[in-house]
Formats: C-alpha cells, structure tokens, sequence
C-alpha cells in the first residue's frame, strides 16, 4: 500500500515521507517485508536521518550498486537504542554515510543520503525496527505510539525548552493532536511527558508509562516553557509544517502542505492564525507552531478539479519532452482530475476537444 506517512518521528530530512511499500506482505515472490519502503515526496534524493537517538553498531558502505545475492541491503546503517530497539537505514548512496561505529546520534541526526544500493529498483529508504525479538511493523514507532528508548527524568532530545520526563496538565477545553476530545479525567490529570515529536510541537503524554495520547504543546502546562522561534503578524507568508491539523482537529488536504499562504489575521490569544491564500480567500484557523517562514508556489495558483486553465507556452505533457502544439496554447481547458502536481486536461470550453493528458501543475495558468 502507498500512502503519505504523517509521522512524528522522521526518517528523511525533508520530513515529506511517502511509504511506497508497507510493513509485512507485499508480492508473492516476496511474501515478506521487515520494514517500509519510503521515497522523499518534495521530490528527488534526500538525506536520511536518525529517527531517534542512538548508538551507530553496524556500518556497510563501499557497496557500488545494485546486488541481489551478497549485499542485498546496499549501503545502510544499524543504530541500537535504550529500549532495546534496533533500527536500520537501507540502500544509501555509496560513499554518503556519515557516521561510524560507536557514534552517539540524536533525533535528525544525517546518517546518509537516500539511494539505489543492493537489492533495489529504485532510489528509496529501506527503514525496519528489530525490538530484540524479530522485526516489527516499524509505524507505531514513527507515530510515536511505541518509544525507541527509555524514559529518563530529566532527559531531553528536543532543543524546545521541553523535556522527556517533565510533568503537564491539559488545558481545559484541548483536543488531542488527531482531533479526538478527551475523557474529563484527563483536564484534571498531572501526565508525564513519554515523547515530543521532531518539530517540536507536540507531546506524548502518559501515565506511570502507558501512552494516554498525543496533544499539541500550546494546549498543555507547557506552553510557556518553549520558547518562540519565529514571530508572525498580519499581511506575513507562511508555510504549514508536515503533518500539522487545523486549530478544529480537522486535517488538511494534502496541496495544503505544498504551497505558501498569507497571515489573514490572529487570535485573541496570539497562539494561532488564520491563513488564505495570497488572494484573500481563507483557507483556515491553525496554531502558529505549526507554521513557518519559506517560499514556494503561491497557494492563489492552486489548480483544483473544474478549473478552467490554459496551457503555458513551450509546456510539455508530464513524462513526456516533446513540446505541446501552439493551438492548444490558445485554447481554456477543463480540469478533470488532480493528483499532486499533476492535472489532466479533459475537454475544451467549447466542447470541440477533448485531450484526456497528464501536465505539471507549473504548466498550467488559470483563467
């Protein structure tokens, strides 16, 4: 199954994960996979990082390409964590790794670049967690459900102000991370933080070890321990972190995560913003943790099913070198589908034409 992984604990520094084959089953030749198969969704190579502290135990570089019958893991990395927990980074690049036995890595720590190494059709990651007993779905540790190291009072592996062992309570009225409401017991409950995610704005919260769920940092005791890294006022750009929700628990649909918007206005409470696109429209109401300053595609060109679009000069169909003809430059099309950064054009607005063809989103100007 392909899917895009919202995952609190990263394995790709571009933190934009896409699991291309998931843990267990997958062909009939290879009835067994011990691990996910993931591919940077911004787009070309990409480094790969710690998931979670550890110690380096086993290094194989050197491996100049593809093998299936020796080094059948390419180049990779094997760190060892506290709780027992063994995690490996498969198929890098030859020559990318940048550790060494004996290393002591944190959380995001470079290990390598992504690659095409060993027993591989494709540049990916290889990712699986052994936990001392066999290897075993690797999710519920990239989702923070399952922890790769021990609770320590007093240890910290985020540089937000917040430890791993700090206590909290909840604030009245907070929802949990995925939009759930809590039981009342947990508004008037001292928890323990079990884990803070990569960008720092969220926690595990438990009690006497037991995951009880994740909630957003503003949302908890905590709050004013962390301290502000980037400020936003009104009429600013801003990007959404991976991953993130809207103020209300509600996901995001996924271009969201793609394309700069613009501060419309704040709350009260200064904790979060109501973003749109550059051309006013609101989309929503989000914290500002998980928001940040970067330029990309301006959100006032998201193409959406039904636009109607036309065609930029010199455009080529998506795969495809060849230059489109002129006359359909002139022509406005119907967008049908959209899949990421790919639209199909189906027919003209004067119902003449038809052409039923895949083009990057880039290609396209809306009318």
């Amino acid at each position: 199954m392909a899917f895009k992984m919202n995952i609190k604990n990263h394995i790709l520094e571009s933190k934009q994960e896409w699991c291309t084959y998931d843990f267990g089953t997958r062909e009939p030749e290879y009835r067994t996979h011990k691990g996910v198969d993931v591919i940077n969704d911004a787009g070309g190579a990409c480094n790969v990082i710690a998931a979670a502290d550890g110690e380096v135990v086993y290094v194989q570089d050197g491996v100049p390409g593809y093998d299936e019958k020796v080094f059948t893991a390419g180049n990779f990395v094997r760190l060892k964590h506290t709780n027992g927990v063994y995690t490996r980074y498969l198929h890098m690049v030859n020559g990318s790794i940048k550790v060494k036995v004996g290393d002591k890595v944190k959380a995001g720590t470079v290990l390598g670049k992504e690659g095409n190494t060993g027993y591989s059709l494709g540049t990916h990651l290889h990712f699986d967690v052994n936990d001392g007993q066999g290897y075993v779905d690797p999710m519920p540790y990239l989702r923070g459900e399952k922890l790769f190291n021990k609770i320590t009072n007093g240890n910290s592996t985020k540089d937000n102000g917040v430890k791993i062992g700090a206590t909290c309570t909840v604030n009245k009225g907070a929802k949990f991370s995925d939009g759930t409401t809590p039981a009342s017991f947990v508004y008037t409950t001292t928890f323990t933080v079990l884990n803070i995610s990569n960008d720092n704005t969220e926690v595990l919260i438990g009690l006497n070890g037991a995951a009880t769920g994740w909630i957003k940092v503003v949302d908890t005791s905590l709050a004013g321990s962390v301290p502000s890294t980037t400020t936003f006022k009104v009429g600013d750009r801003c990007r959404v972190k991976s991953g993130a929700k809207f103020s209300n628990g509600v996901t995001p649909d996924e271009w969201v995560f793609e394309y700069e918007f613009k501060i419309l206005s704040l709350s009260k409470s200064g904790k979060e913003a109501k973003i749109g696109t550059t051309d006013g429209a609101a989309t929503g109401w989000i914290y500002l943790s998980d928001l940040y300053k970067g330029k990309t595609t301006s959100a006032a060109a998201v193409i959406r099913v039904g636009d109607r679009v036309k065609i930029k000069k010199n455009a080529s169909w998506f795969g495809c070198s060849n230059k489109i003809n002129d006359w359909r430059n002139e022509k406005i099309w119907i967008v049908e589908e959209v899949v990421k950064n790919r639209a199909v054009l189906g027919r003209d607005t004067t119902g003449v034409f038809n052409i039923m063809s895949a083009i990057d989103v880039k290609y396209l100007i809306k009318q």
